[in-house]
């Protein structure tokens, strides 16, 4: 399986920017994240990435996912999912259906596992609708289809 690793200094913080994984080029199989000076990751309306795994090494600060409006998931995880060896949290904002956003932006298919509790998913911007222990703590709000 190929890894592309999230830079220590990428070009952008958008995750379909080639510049900013080693090798150049947007992650297909395995990202990795491990330190960075950029750790508030964004998503374009227009991007559609897939990923079979994210992985967030030892050495992975605190990290950010920001998705947007979108009318397809700007990322599906297809793998195994989200692995956090780093011990810290991980968060995934997702645009909430309750804010007028009615379509996925973040979507797990196949076996992919959403993770454990040092994930943090928030359909937002409503801080009371996540997404832990894969399960919705509040089921009206179908992010993952």
């Amino acid at each position: 399986m190929t890894t592309s690793t999230w830079k220590k200094q990428p070009a952008t913080d958008e995750w379909n920017t080639a510049d900013s994984w080693v090798p150049a080029g947007v992650p297909t199989e395995q990202a990795a994240f491990t330190a960075s000076s950029q750790t508030a990751i964004s998503f374009t309306a227009s991007g559609e990435a897939r990923v079979a795994n994210i992985e967030f090494d030892d050495s992975a600060p605190a990290y950010s996912f920001t998705f947007g409006p979108s009318a397809t998931p700007a990322l599906t995880i297809t793998g195994r999912g989200v692995a956090n060896r780093s011990g810290k949290q991980q968060s995934f904002v997702i645009a909430a259906t309750s804010s007028g956003y009615p379509d996925p932006q973040l979507k797990f298919i196949n076996a992919a596992s959403a993770g454990g509790d040092d994930l943090f998913y928030c359909a937002g911007p409503e801080p009371d609708r996540l997404w832990r222990n894969q399960r919705w703590l509040c089921r009206t709000h179908p992010v993952l289809r």
